[in-house]
């Protein structure tokens, strides 16, 4: 099982179509029932009080109801939302029983921030759709989100750079090849996050899968000139020096940042210039999982109906057949000839579902880029944070470079 945040587990694929969403979200869910355990899996698993955990769980059980019309669902969800909103305020300056709980803990508070930004995703996605851009939409609420409420949260800023602050000097004999067992690695790993407490660890690596799952490869891009390692932390203001390189073989960021680091001598081999690219990611939630799926809908009627249309047609005899066919083919209805629901069901029967298709492997902020901006746009998306560090062999340098290098 692929590693993935609390948002992915929630909001397993994307669809494209212009049908309701959650008469299509439930035909999948009925197809690849291990996403339904995975859902409540992730729910049951967060610290937090059940009347809020149960406010998500009770607007998937109307997802999963083939009898509740998609506007109840997109309710259960607002009001799932409006609920999460209003404990995070109530509990956000206090203190509780149980620490795990508390929205002082930056693990949980992340959480918290995930569980409305996933009620946000899902009020938007079950709403009326024109041009089947629900989706998109909803994906960039989400990364709107992420980029706005969550990056002026003190305690997550706190927490961040409290992570850049680390001591990172042990970490030189991994980046080195000094030390090459596994014994000697776990051991400094262990040292280097020493004073860095576990719940501060789990946010990070909460934070690392989080962003990964809704940006995907392509987290430097939407922040300009500003390109983040994640929420706080710039990589230009880490520092032009070792530090930057040592950051980058940290435990956490190595287990969960999923970076890819490129390294070219330069200026005659005295200094190393670093690229940092984001790489490529797997965002199905599990392996067995295609990457993209076609399947048809489901013809919209209610089985006792078309049964009592064919009853009632055959009762009626030739010439009801024959009215049936006229305003089928001209696209007209006689209400004294037969009922409205009866009529539905008539068309449903007469013709199959239209296919859709189901991506298990993008991210949820999907990019979409017009015609015009494409070229700069794929330029920007093959964007790699770019900074030079000394060479660690003095003799190496010049007698400026050594001056000023800082170690």
């Amino acid at each position: 099982m692929l590693r993935h945040s609390l948002t992915r587990s929630l909001i397993p694929f994307q669809i494209r179509s212009t049908a309701p969403r959650a008469a299509l979200h439930r035909q999948v869910l009925e197809r690849f029932p291990s996403l339904v355990g995975a859902h409540f899996q992730a729910l049951s698993d967060i610290p937090c009080p059940n009347s809020d955990r149960d406010a998500l769980a009770k607007a998937f059980q109307l997802v999963l109801d083939p009898h509740v019309p998609q506007r109840d669902v997109r309710n259960a969800y607002l009001e799932a939302e409006d609920r999460l909103r209003f404990s995070y305020l109530q509990r956000e300056n206090f203190e509780v029983r149980d620490p795990r709980c508390s929205l002082l803990n930056p693990y949980t508070r992340l959480l918290y921030q995930e569980l409305i930004g996933v009620a946000t995703y899902y009020g938007m996605l079950y709403g009326i759709d024109g041009d089947g851009s629900l989706e998109l939409k909803a994906g960039t609420l989400l990364k709107t989100y992420l980029t706005g409420e969550m990056r002026k949260d003190s305690i997550f800023t706190t927490t961040s750079l409290q992570y850049e602050a680390i001591d990172r000097k042990r970490l030189a004999g991994i980046r080195s090849g000094t030390l090459v067992k596994r014994e000697q690695i776990d051991v400094v790993n262990q040292e280097v996050l020493a004073c860095f407490p576990e719940y501060s660890q789990r946010f990070v690596t909460e934070m690392f899968l989080f962003e990964r799952d809704v940006l995907g490869k392509h987290r430097f891009d939407f922040r300009g000139d500003k390109h983040l390692i994640f929420q706080s932390l710039i990589v230009s203001d880490i520092g032009h020096d070792e530090n930057t390189c040592l950051f980058l073989y940290d435990p956490l960021v190595l287990k969960d940042g999923h970076f890819d680091v490129e390294r070219t001598p330069v200026k005659n081999g005295r200094w190393n210039e670093y690229k940092v690219l984001c790489k490529e990611e797997d965002h199905r939630l599990f392996t067995e999982l295609p990457n993209v799926l076609e399947m048809e809908e489901e013809p919209l009627f209610i089985p006792s109906a078309a049964a009592a249309f064919s009853s009632e047609t055959s009762s009626r005899g030739p010439s009801t057949s024959s009215l049936c066919s006229s305003s089928a083919s001209d696209d007209k209805r006689d209400d004294n000839a037969m009922p409205g629901a009866y009529a539905a069901a008539a068309a449903s029967t007469t013709k199959s579902g239209s296919s859709f298709f189901v991506s298990f492997n993008l991210p949820l902020a999907e990019r979409n880029f017009d015609d015009i901006a494409l070229d700069a746009a794929r330029q920007a998306l093959q964007y790699g944070q770019i900074f030079e560090t000394a060479n660690i062999d003095n003799s190496q340098r010049t007698f400026i470079e050594r001056l000023f290098a800082r170690e």
